[in-house]
């Protein structure tokens, strides 16, 4: 048969090819029913629905075809008995018809269509639809009748037929689904020449490929594997390999639709990735794919099969040429090996999330700034469709992504003394673009496709940029692993994107306690600072204009933002560190750098606003932190800046910061970045930074740039001093410092308990105060107090102390802490900053023992039973403390004497108290004068809920793949219950658990309106694996009102409630 290719491109209008007749007479009754394929229960759409029948007014005879949720209906239908039949090419339909009879009530009518015997297709075309589009069919010779089919790529599934009974007629389909589909024409008798036409309905171009397709070919070393019988296999330089060098071996099964399987791939030497690839009758695709879920170098891959068919498993390595033996494994899965998970939602108390009061000193609540954090669950638009990814028939390896967040396209590369980029074969190799100027240090390139990957990613879908993305992200690293292998180059790494230690910003508190926490007043009675001392902020850049700032701040500050999309500020890196804020779309920005600025130094003893640590040092705002977070390149500029040391700018400030504070960061190490802190401690920079809200151990999982050699790494605690419930912790943090705690209100002054600093608001464009939490919050409080110890010491006209010894005097003069903290913190204490001033100085304060407490308020709620105060000497001498006594029976503190410092553990017993609210005193005497703690509790009925818990309404658990973030398990609680929860009937496997509110009754929690949380907190999201008959219990994390910062970096919002169990692989 001689076939004619035409392709027509070009606008036509929308026609239906299906046909309803038009029923104007009266009637009463509807016929209506669903089409689903056996096996898979997924609805037929296109299938033709005849109804014929006999009513009091004579025969009925009508056509109707099925919409894409499977269903018809034919309505207007008077009483009689009719016969509905389906029917679609290549199906067979259980049952083939059905009589119905119409008296009273409408009726229903439901078939089953399973595949029937294959027909022939002659001529097949593979076609990516770009748009909606009418695919034509003109037959030349007049008397042949030709056959046009719409096919599935995978299934070879006929999704819709044109196949008219009249001889010559011309055929065509309407496809309004986007995306890759297979064209058949097929001659019923005569053949004959045709015409093939795609019309598009819009703007722009769909593209037609003839192309002999063929079913999936094996691979010379394939092999088949049955289910319960291991494998022993072998990566060796004789297997095929990827297009990167990765070795790999190919394994084939026939698998059905829903079934359930559990792919395993074990190794002592080699690390294991698995692929699972579904072989479809025109193209393969991936349907899943791993490499750590098995634990350490294993891989696995559970769930249902979304086909039945033909399915091979590549076996191979997450390195290029990585050589070994494993074990393979193919099992039935069990979905009823299930587990349960337990554990308590806390909701503030005390104080609506959204109220706001109005004061003297003009203080506002934190906004709460919750980002749906970004590395975990993808940046996404409304109606993005998912993250089904689809392969050619030639697998390409997919590299395993770095666990920091890097710039796509971009490296920074050291070169060995007296060589050039123009010397590289590597950069010449890969066309690197240098981006700035040249000088002796880390330069930064693009790869040469970066300008066009950016131009194109403007066009694309949000699922399309993903991929784009990761696409180039795999690249990047490739080039940087090949670049590392040139004797020239020192070492290439990614340009990592560093991120302010955000933490959930609750309501707004009125007291800076977290100064009398460390002490500080004492410490002001010997120095407030001096203004020869500079602290260098890194970080957001600092509102210049704020006018508790203002007079602070040097006038050399500097933007190293290079990139003008994230700086928000539309240029590129300037000497203008103003902070024009990091929401788009100018609603909530963090404005982070002020509040860290505010801590260290805000203009004190002015009768408005708060105090800073320091009163007197200067501040220099330096900019590296846009909507986007940072990268290690402009941050490691922004180091060398503040050091006065050479840097990309090519500028340095009039002197350079004797302190610098970084309360930022995150997981990626750069060598480069290491360097330049190295060279800035060398130039006399102490530097500081926050040591990450992960609640991780340090050790195990070090977060940069606190982890760095020579930085001094600030962990953070509460209001009792004690560790806080988000910060980092391990053998790499130096010394602590007050960083809040906003979950709870211990003192009992009606605020939740954070760190007050300065700030704006976006709504009313006003400057303000605002309370956070963090470790970001921790930071500047050490930064500030080594700016007094150096102020003090060029009062006292002493040289400077080197950033080593400032380190040694902050930890061999910090306090102690509690031994629950102390374990979480073995090698750092409480800051100190009076002894830390007074060692400095080498000098008495020729005073006597003064006693100064943490804190004069103390609230238990209903549900704490112990707390502690930090007892310390405020002046000279010893401080001992002579009597510790209560005011009642329920209460007691100790220990009852002893020297200072110490710290004092206070406890409640309500064991026997009626219900309601008690207040009692502890009352401390010493050799340095007296102090009166004042104590307040709750005492809570039987099956009341908690006084003073906020009711926020039903919240529910949902227990979310990590794959899919679909729900597979929920359950129900709220303040009667304590926000106690407990789920069961989860299946194995690792799950994120997110809570929340669902106001607006859609089925989806998490939205704007709703409370939400995530465990163990909202900007750390962490796992919780699922163990077959295995309760995980303690599962407590926060919930809180939710204030969105809008903007293309946020990921969708909400999660949907649970009304089916998902599908693993679907």
């Amino acid at each position: 048969m001689k076939k004619f290719l035409l392709i027509l491109l070009g606008a036509c209008f929308l026609l239906s090819l299906s046909a309803n007749e038009a029923d104007s007479r009266i009637s009463r009754f509807t016929i209506s029913g669903i089409v689903k394929k056996t096996g898979t229960g997924k609805r037929l759409k296109d299938v033709s629905i005849g109804l014929s029948g006999t009513t009091s007014q004579g025969e009925v005879t009508r056509t109707s075809k099925t919409n894409r949720l499977g269903k018809y209906s034919f309505t207007k239908l008077l009483a009689g008995t009719y016969t509905i039949i389906p029917s679609f090419p290549g199906y067979v339909f259980d049952p083939n018809s059905q009589q119905i009879t119409i008296a009273k009530r409408n009726k229903t009518a439901n078939f089953k269509a399973t595949p029937g015997e294959e027909i022939t297709i002659e001529d097949i075309y593979k076609v990516a639809l770009k748009k909606p589009a009418k695919i034509s069919l003109k037959i030349l010779n007049t008397s042949a009748d030709l056959d046009l089919y719409l096919l599935d790529p995978l299934t070879g599934e006929k999704l819709a037929v044109s196949d008219s009974a009249f001889p010559g007629q011309e055929k065509s389909i309407t496809v309004n689904d986007l995306g890759t589909y297979i064209i058949g024409v097929d001659a019923k008798d005569l053949e004959s020449n045709y015409i093939l036409t795609i019309d598009s309905f819009s703007t722009g171009s769909n593209f037609i490929n003839r192309k002999v397709l063929s079913n999936s070919s094996k691979s010379a070393t394939s092999s088949s594997i049955d289910f319960g019988v291991p494998v022993s296999g072998s990566l060796d330089l004789s297997d095929d390999y990827f297009d990167d060098s990765t070795l790999y071996d190919q394994y084939f099964f026939t698998g059905q639709a829903n079934q359930s399987v559990d792919i395993r791939m074990s190794s002592a030497e080699i690390d294991s990735y698995l692929y699972l690839i579904y072989s479809g009758i025109f193209e393969d695709t991936i349907i899943a794919e791993d490499d750590d879920s098995g634990g350490g170098n294993d891989a696995r891959i559970s769930g249902e099969l979304p086909y039945s068919g033909t399915y091979s498993i590549i076996a191979n390595s997450r390195f290029v040429l990585e050589t070994g033996s494993y074990t393979l494994t193919l099992e039935e899965f069990n979905p009823n090996a299930t587990g349960s998970i337990s554990g308590k939602l806390i909701v503030e108390d005390y104080i609506s999330l959204t109220e706001e009061e109005n004061n003297e000193d003009n203080l506002s609540g934190a906004f709460n700034i919750l980002y749906f954090p970004v590395k975990i669950f993808g940046a996404s638009e409304d109606g993005d469709p998912g993250t089904t990814i689809t392969i050619p028939k030639t697998v390409s390896k997919k590299r395993k992504k770095a666990t920091a967040d890097f710039v796509p396209g971009e490296v920074v590369v050291k070169f060995k003394n007296g060589k050039t980029p123009s010397a590289s074969k590597k950069v010449l190799q890969f066309n690197l673009k240098k981006k700035g100027e040249s000088y002796n240090g880390p330069l930064l390139f693009e790869i040469s496709e970066l300008k066009e990957f950016k131009k194109s990613l403007s066009e694309k879908g949000s699922l399309a940029k993903k991929k784009a993305v990761d696409s180039l992200k795999a690249q990047t690293l490739r080039v940087i692993e090949k670049l590392n292998q040139d004797p020239d180059v020192l070492y290439a790494e990614p340009n990592y994107i560093y991120y302010p230690a955000k933490t959930p910003n609750d309501t707004y508190y009125k007291y800076q306690w977290h100064y009398p926490l460390i002490n500080l007043p004492e410490t002001w009675d010997i120095t407030t600072g001096n203004s020869s001392v500079t602290v260098a902020v890194i970080d957001t850049g600092v509102l210049l204009n704020h006018p508790d700032l203002k007079t602070r701040l040097t006038s050399d500050g500097y933007d190293f933002i290079s990139d003008a999309g994230n700086a928000l500020d539309e240029d590129g890196i300037d000497s203008n560190a103003d902070d024009p804020g990091d929401d788009p779309a100018k609603v909530h920005s963090s404005f982070h750098g002020s509040h860290v600025a505010g801590t260290i130094g805000a203009l004190t003893d002015n009768s408005t606003g708060v105090a800073g640590v320091d009163w007197n040092c200067k501040i220099m705002p330096i900019r590296v932190l846009g909507k986007e977070g940072g990268t290690n390149f402009d941050i490691t500029q922004a180091i060398l800046y503040a050091a006065r040391l050479e840097n990309s700018s090519k500028n340095f400030p009039s002197k350079k910061a004797d302190v610098i504070n970084m309360s930022l960061g995150g997981p990626g190490s750069a060598q480069s970045q290491q360097d330049a802190i190295t060279k800035a401690i060398n130039a006399g920079v102490t530097i500081v930074a926050a040591s990450g809200n992960s609640n991780k151990d340090s050790q195990s999982e070090p977060f940069y740039p606190a982890s760095y050699d020579g930085v001094i790494s600030v962990g953070a605690v509460d209001l009792n001093a004690e560790k806080a419930p988000y910060s980092n912790y391990g053998t790499r943090i130096d010394i602590l410092a007050p960083g809040g705690d906003t979950s709870s209100d211990k003192n009992g002054d009606g605020y939740q308990d954070g760190v007050l600093s300065t700030l704006k608001s976006e709504e009313s464009n006003e400057f303000n105060y605002v309370f956070y939490q963090g470790t970001s919050m921790a930071s500047p409080h050490v930064a500030g107090i080594i700016a007094l110890i150096q102020g003090a010491r060029v009062s006292k006209e002493l040289p400077l102390l080197s950033p080593s010894e400032i380190k040694n005097i902050l930890i061999n003069t910090s306090s102690g802490v509690s031994s629950s903290t102390k374990a979480k913190f073995p090698n750092a204490g409480l800051i100190n900053p009076k002894n830390a001033v007074l060692s400095a100085i080498e000098t008495s304060s020729g005073v006597g023992p003064k006693l100064a407490v943490s804190t004069k308020s103390l609230n238990f709620g209903t549900e704490e039973t112990s707390l502690t105060v930090l007892v310390e000497n405020g002046g000279g001498e010893t401080l001992s403390l002579t009597q510790v006594t209560s005011s009642d029976s329920w209460l007691s503190a100790s220990p009852e004497s002893g020297d200072a410092p110490l710290i004092l553990t206070v406890t409640v017993d309500r064991t026997g108290l009626s219900p309601g609210g008690y207040e009692g005193t502890i009352d401390i005497a010493s050799n340095g004068g007296n102090a009166e703690i004042n104590v307040s509790m709750q005492v809570q009925g039987e099956d009341e809920p908690t006084p003073g818990k906020r009711d926020i309404g039903e919240v529910f658990v949902l227990v979310v793949d990590k794959n899919t973030f679909e729900t597979v398990a929920q359950a129900e609680t709220n303040v009667t219950n304590n926000f106690s929860y407990n789920v069961i009937s989860i299946p194995e496997g690792e799950y994120y658990i997110i809570a929340g509110t669902d106001r607006d009754n859609n089925d989806i929690i998490c939205e704007d309106e709703d409370a939400c949380g995530i465990f163990p907190l909202f900007s750390e999201p962490d796992l919780v694996k699922i163990e077959a008959d295995k309760e995980s219990s303690g599962i407590d994390f926060p919930v809180s009102e939710l204030s969105f910062i809008t903007g293309k970096n946020l990921p969708k919002k909400g999660f949907m409630k649970l009304k089916k169990k998902p599908k693993a692989m679907q």
